[in-house]
């Protein structure tokens, strides 16, 4: 895969391994089509700053992996007057009843060992004092 970070929302795109043998314009092309940033809109830079090329093949650079992606700004976000919406998943009301749940059943099953602990210590205390 070939990672892209979108700067303007936080976002990580994955890019088919192929790609990495076209030149830089086929991957703006792509990106045109799944985010709908039109290629002379789009600035792709790697770690370090450097600009791609866009005559130059994506696997000329050492970038676009999980760890090293290419990052991209839009000039239509720059340019533009409101600033993108972030991406943010807050999760969903399930993950939070989930929790609560798992929580719920650690205190009862705290509450048993306390109790089982309580009963074989008075246990000890009566077969001690017998």
């Amino acid at each position: 895969m070939i990672y892209v970070f979108l700067v303007d929302t936080g976002t990580m795109m994955t890019f088919d391994m192929n790609l990495a043998l076209e030149n830089v314009s086929v991957l703006k092309e792509v990106i045109h089509r799944a985010m709908k940033v039109p290629p002379e809109k789009q600035v792709l830079l790697i770690s370090g700053g450097e600009a791609l090329d866009p005559n130059l093949r994506v696997c000329q650079y050492s970038a676009g992996t999980d760890t090293n992606p290419i990052f991209l700004f839009s000039k239509t976000t720059i340019e533009g007057q409101d600033p993108p919406p972030p991406s943010i998943d807050y999760g969903t009301d399930t993950d939070l009843k989930v929790h609560w749940y798992n929580t719920m059943m650690l205190i009862s099953g705290w509450y048993r060992m306390m109790v089982l602990i309580s009963g074989l210590y008075s246990m000890k205390m009566l077969i001690s004092g017998l």
